[in-house]
């Protein structure tokens, strides 16, 4: 399996990156040919009008390219004409494809609600120090405490849960009330949450919060517990207080940026950025070849592994090292066992190849299927 992998990877690669040098090479050839339309009588250069009609003729004619402004085609413009002299040569119209990408955003879509409805508050000394705190370090600092402290909170709450251990319900959890010290903490982070995506807004506006991608999950957390909290304590037939704790936990997760800080993490970080784009057609790949081992599997031994003692196959798996280490979940009587079997294989040969001296380790799993 891992040598068709690498066989076909090596020649999608290649594939790949003859494909990217046609495309190049048509896209040269057929802006030379449009430039070469536009200006038929070889002066070598294509006149303001012309270029505005090609504009007209891309938003009526070609809806895959966006829709653009007058304004946006004048700045268009103003892009390909380099040398300022209202015409655009072939090599300034070579960069067409590149440019017609650009999008441009106005500044005032940034303004907050503050400085537009109440510009004699922006302009003050105190919201000026007002918005610099919000947008300091120790803003974000004080929210990451309060995530830790949330975090030790639900720690402490899961932990019976979490360690199969006897857990009794309080029932003042279904009254709809908040009458107990875990509902009132849960509370109370919500209520910070909720004043922190205030805060956020009023300070950055919503167009600079939203561009965010932490703002939006912290703020979708929040909304998530707020409509929580309404059900939970709202009048109701549902009144368990732990589907708030449930949500809070996910905002939780936002802790795992504070590896950041840790270098190492950061260059961990930085590097799986960089290569998860080129990862991900290797990885459709080998799903692929996965999935076709799978259906071969099901096809020739779907249904050979069962706990029936009334199928005659039981007895060849029930008493042996296999059923005896519960592997009953590595079959191949469907796709989603034999994926998880395929899967397993494919990370004990990387453990092999990788601990030579190991390859004893997962002798049960091997010697079950081979029996």
């Amino acid at each position: 399996m891992n040598v068709i992998l690498s066989s076909v990877v090596g020649e999608y690669e290649s594939a790949l990156e003859n494909r990217q040098k046609e495309l190049s090479s048509l896209a040269e050839k057929n802006l030379e040919d449009a430039f070469r339309l536009m200006d038929p009588k070889r002066t070598g250069r294509i006149d303001r009008e012309t270029v505005m009609a090609l504009f007209y003729i891309l938003n009526e004619d070609f809806p895959e390219v966006r829709t653009l402004s007058d304004d946006d085609t004048k700045l268009l413009f103003a892009i390909l004409d380099k040398d300022g002299s209202s015409t655009i040569t072939e090599d300034e119209f070579m960069d067409f494809g590149n440019v017609l990408l650009l999008e441009f955003i106005r500044t005032d879509v940034y303004k907050t609600a503050v400085e537009i409805y109440f510009p004699k508050v922006y302009a003050s000394r105190w919201y000026k120090r007002f918005e610099k705190s919000v947008k300091s370090d120790q803003f974000e600092l004080l929210i990451d405490i309060i995530l830790v402290v949330n975090a030790i909170v639900v720690g402490i709450q899961s932990y019976p849960e979490l360690s199969s251990t006897r857990v009794h319900i309080d029932p003042q959890l279904y009254d709809g009330s908040i009458d107990t010290v875990w509902e009132l903490m849960e509370t109370v982070f919500t209520v910070i949450y909720v004043l922190e995506a205030i805060l956020k807004i009023i300070v950055l506006s919503w167009r600079r919060y939203i561009e965010i991608q932490r703002n939006v999950f912290d703020l979708s957390v929040t909304i998530l517990a707020v409509v929580s909290s309404i059900i939970v304590y709202y009048p109701n037939e549902f009144s368990d207080s732990r589907l708030i704790r449930m949500v809070v936990m996910i905002r939780v997760l936002r802790l795992v940026r504070l590896l950041g800080a840790i270098k190492r993490f950061q260059l961990i970080a930085t590097i799986s950025a960089e290569i998860l784009p080129d990862a991900a057609p290797i990885v459709s790949i080998l799903f692929l070849i996965m999935y076709f081992f799978a259906a071969v599997g099901v096809h020739l031994y779907g249904g050979y592994i069962t706990r029936d003692p009334s199928d005659p196959k039981a007895s060849l798996v029930l008493g042996t090292d296999f059923s005896d280490n519960n592997y009953w979940a590595n079959n191949f009587n469907d796709m989603i066992g034999a994926m998880n079997v395929l899967f397993n294989l494919l990370v004990r040969i990387l453990f092999i190849v990788k601990f030579p001296g190991a390859a004893n380790v997962s002798h049960i799993s091997a010697s079950a299927f081979s029996e």
